[in-house]
Parts: structure tokens; C-alpha cells; sequence
């Protein structure tokens, strides 16, 4: 396959740390791995097929390689980009096209996320800019409703990965299978909002189990 010159860059907007996976190591690597390795230009493999701006071709052992993950953890974020459209994906004998769906809406530096804000205008406004709009007033109501985000189930080795990574004494599978079963509700009643503060909540239950059982063991 052709391999496009690394000189150059690529963008990545302050918007990413909304992303809703931002906070997992693995899929933020392979997510900026995809980025940085897409065509900023259409490009050619070596049997004339067309992979486009946005998009690249490599087998799954190559990109597991490449992110430092293994082939299994790198088809499985693959398949959750997919279904959340964030991305699209061929497989063909040999090797895997993967498309970024919005990389010129992360790229493009005339959009509304990279347009210089220093830009001259030979045109004044009439309108102080300290002064709030309606439309200004209309995006901090709509800021304010996003900031209520919907609560995402997380799938078992995401509980798996977040209680590993900060060592707490629970038991995933048990976590996961409790709160799978109750449809993800605090205490069976209200919808959960944030499942790690649950995790450490029930971490917190299980060491004080641990110490009473201690406590009645010396007493």
C-alpha cells in the first residue's frame, strides 16, 4: 500500500474532552491513532482503489500494532465507533478501510470550530458585545440542556477497566450483572447518572463488610 507523507498536521478540537469515551485510555488512542493516520488527501492503494480524504486502509494487525493494543481490543472499539457513526469500515481481503464520517468537520479550517477569531472585519456592529443576544441567550440554554447528558450504559469491561485502573475491591462482573438487571437504578428507584460514582459507592460498601467482619473476628 502507498503510505501518505507524515510531514505536515492534523487537528484536534478542544471539543474531543466532550467526547464521550475521552476518559478511557484505550479508545482515545486508538481514536487519535485513526486521525493521525487518515488521508488528508484522496489517495491510491497499489491495485488503483480509491481511499479517499479521511480515510485509511491497513490490516487489523498493522493498526493493533501500530496503537499498541491488541487485535481483539482494537475490533472491538472499531465495532463501538461503528455503531455510534463515528465511523464506517470495509473489510476486504487483507486489509480493513476505515472512514472517519465527520473528518472534515474536525479538519476543515473554515468551519465554525476553526475560523480565526482575530480576523478583521471592515464591517462595525451596532450590537456591544458585552451585551447578550437573543441568540446569545439561545446557546446558553442550549449549553445548559447538553450539559444534562443522557445516561450511557457502560459495557463490562469498561466497569472492568475503570475498577482496575483505581485498584478498588469489587467485583465487576457483580456490579455489572446487579445493575444490568435493574435496568442501571440507584437503589432500584431513580435512573443512575454517573455508573463510576456507583462503582465507588459500592467499593466503599464492601470495605466496610471487610472491617466488620474483622472487627467481629478480634471481638
Amino acid at each position: 500500500m502507498r503510505q501518505e507523507n507524515k510531514s505536515g498536521f492534523f487537528a484536534v478540537h478542544r471539543q474531543i474532552t466532550e467526547w464521550r469515551w475521552w476518559h478511557n485510555n484505550t479508545a482515545r488512542g486508538i481514536w487519535l491513532y485513526l486521525l493521525t493516520e487518515a488521508n488528508w488527501k484522496d489517495g491510491f492503494l497499489r491495485n488503483g482503489e480509491l481511499i479517499p480524504r479521511g480515510s485509511l486502509a491497513r490490516s487489523l494487525r498493522k493498526m493493533a500494532e501500530d496503537s499498541g493494543v491488541t487485535v481483539n481490543t482494537l475490533r472491538y472499539w472499531l465495532e463501538r465507533f461503528a455503531r455510534t457513526g463515528e465511523i464506517t469500515k470495509t473489510t476486504t481481503q487483507g486489509y480493513t478501510v476505515i472512514n472517519i464520517v465527520n473528518y472534515d468537520k474536525y479538519q476543515s479550517f473554515t468551519d465554525g470550530y476553526h475560523t480565526p477569531t482575530d480576523t478583521p472585519t471592515d464591517t462595525p456592529t451596532d450590537t456591544p458585545t458585552d451585551t447578550p443576544t437573543d441568540t446569545d441567550r439561545t446557546k446558553k440554554q442550549s449549553n445548559k440542556e447538553t450539559k444534562k447528558q443522557v445516561f450511557i450504559r457502560p459495557s463490562l469491561d469498561d466497569v472492568r477497566e475503570y475498577i482496575d485502573q483505581n485498584y478498588l475491591p469489587v467485583d465487576p462482573e457483580r456490579f455489572f450483572d446487579y445493575y444490568e438487571a435493574n435496568g442501571w437504578k440507584i437503589s432500584g428507584k431513580s435512573q443512575m447518572k454517573d455508573w463510576k460514582a456507583a462503582v465507588r459507592n459500592w467499593s466503599h460498601r464492601e470495605q466496610e463488610k471487610a472491617n466488620e467482619k474483622t472487627r467481629k473476628r478480634l471481638f
